[in-house]
Formats: C-alpha cells, sequence, structure tokens
C-alpha cells in the first residue's frame, strides 16, 4: 500500500506516493548514519484481516501520523542535514515532476 503525503513543490500542493517500507529505510538509514540521534517513533504498521488497506479511515490515520512522523524530523537540523533524508526528499521531487 502507498502512502499519500503531502509536499510544497512550486508553491502548491502535491500528493506523492510512498510505502511504509520507504519510512522504515529512512529510520535505518538515518541511524546508520548518526547511531546516537534521537528519532521520533515511527507509527506502527497495522496489519488486520478484516481491515481493507484501501479504507479511507485507515488511510487517512496513517496519512496523518506519517506527516507528523516526517515534520518531526525536518524539525530537527542534525537530521535535515542528514544524506539520508535529503535523498528521501529529493526522491519526493523526481517522483513529482
Amino acid at each position: 500500500m502507498k502512502e499519500l503525503l503531502e509536499s510544497i513543490e512550486n508553491g502548491s500542493w502535491n500528493e506523492i506516493h510512498k510505502r511504509f517500507s520507504d519510512f522504515e529505510k529512512l529510520v535505518n538509514d538515518i541511524k546508520k548514519e548518526n547511531p546516537t540521534i534521537f528519532l521520533p517513533a515511527l507509527p506502527k504498521k497495522i496489519f488486520k484481516a478484516n481491515l481493507s488497506l484501501y479504507d479511507e479511515k485507515f488511510i487517512l490515520e496513517r496519512k496523518q501520523k506519517l506527516e507528523n512522523f516526517l515534520n518531526k524530523l525536518l524539525s530537527n537540523f542534525q537530521i535535515l542535514q542528514s544524506k539520508s533524508i535529503q535523498l528521501f526528499l529529493q526522491q519526493v521531487r523526481i517522483f513529482l515532476i
């Protein structure tokens, strides 16, 4: 399932797609780059047999949690300067073009 995030590109809001595993990789890459840095907790991945992955409420809640997570990451200057987050954000820009 792809997560929807909002990003500002050229002064307007755009939606981009990221998989939950992209966020997991980002966390692991930041930890490898700087093992002593404090990272906010990544929202838990939820598996429920009776929950459709395309359920609107589920998607909206996951989207909000991942947006909050990303905002917390971006509020930390050390993380903002890391190669991992820069690559993650560059991939967003490339996808939007």
